[in-house]
Parts: structure tokens; sequence; C-alpha cells
């Protein structure tokens, strides 16, 4: 099952993560799309680009390797609740503008510690089998080629001591 989430922003890029869930419960976050930071796109141009990578394009982003010429089924897509309170620059909020792109999202949960808590809980070693062999590993992995993700767990979101600040949060 491949999951999509997306975090909308007025000032700052939108952020954008696909996670791959297989039967045995592991976790993958698979794909991202960070436009670097002062990129303005429109809407119309996100949904373009996320149908771009799910499409069966062999032409895809080098990062999205693993997905070159298959098209991705998502099952649930996920928004930050802040795209209900947003107007997009199509005059709408966020939902009602990627609905009207043919992308419906249903709202996240806003209980942060829990979804800490979670994360938490996915990146605990737990043992692993892949039927001859048991290991222990955690069961949320990041592939390296999502380079933003790595970077935002390694510096802003937990990282050792006290968590680091963007430029761009600082900023905004």
């Amino acid at each position: 099952n491949i999951w999509m989430a997306l975090d909308p922003h007025m000032r700052t890029p939108h952020a954008c993560l696909w996670l791959a869930i297989n039967p045995e419960g592991e976790h993958r976050i698979c794909g991202e799309l960070w436009p670097p930071a002062g990129t303005h796109w429109q809407a119309v141009q996100y949904a373009e680009v996320i149908r771009w990578l799910e499409s069966d394009s062999r032409e895809k982003l080098p990062s999205w390797w693993w997905a070159q010429g298959k098209k991705l089924t998502v099952k649930r897509r996920i928004m930050d609740t802040h795209g209900r309170a947003a107007n997009s620059d199509e005059g709408y909020d966020f939902f009602e503008t990627y609905q009207k792109h043919d992308l419906y999202f249903d709202p996240s949960r806003k209980d942060i510690p829990a979804a800490v808590d979670r994360v938490r809980e996915l990146l605990e070693a737990v043992p692993l089998s892949d039927g001859e062999t048991t290991r222990k590993g955690p069961l949320l992995k990041v592939f390296e080629s999502c380079r933003e993700t790595v970077w935002e767990f390694e510096n802003v979101r937990y990282a050792e001591g006290e968590a680091e600040k963007r430029t761009e949060e600082i900023a905004a």
C-alpha cells in the first residue's frame, strides 16, 4: 500500500511524501517532493508533478528510481489540516483546490504527541523476518534518495539534543 501526505504552505514550498507499507508492517518513505526554498508553484503545478510522479513514466526524477515505468496506486492521501484554513492561489482552501485537480485528500489528525510516539515506535528495533532469517531493525526506514526527509529527521525532527531550526523556519 502506498500513502501520500501533503503539507501545504502559503509562503514556502509544499512538502509531499509517499509512504509504502508492506503486509509485514514495514514502512518505507520512498518518495518526496520538496521544491527548493524560494520556489513558488501554484497548486495546479504541484498537481501536475504529483500525477507525473505517480504515472508509469520512465523519466521521473532520479530519486524516484524505484518507480521508473511503474504506475503507483495511492491508497490514501492525507493533508495537514492547515490546508482548510489557508487559501490557495486559486482562491479556495487547499482541499478544494486539489479536488479541482482530481487529487482528493483526507485531513490529518492533529494529535502531535501521538504522532511523535508512533514514529518513535516505528524507529525502535524489532525482530523482522524474511521467512528464512530473523534480524532486528526499525519498521520505518527512509530511502536514501529522499534526501530532504533524511535531513529533516537528522536535523529538525529527531535530532539528538535540541532541534535545529531551518533558516526558512526562523524567518517565518
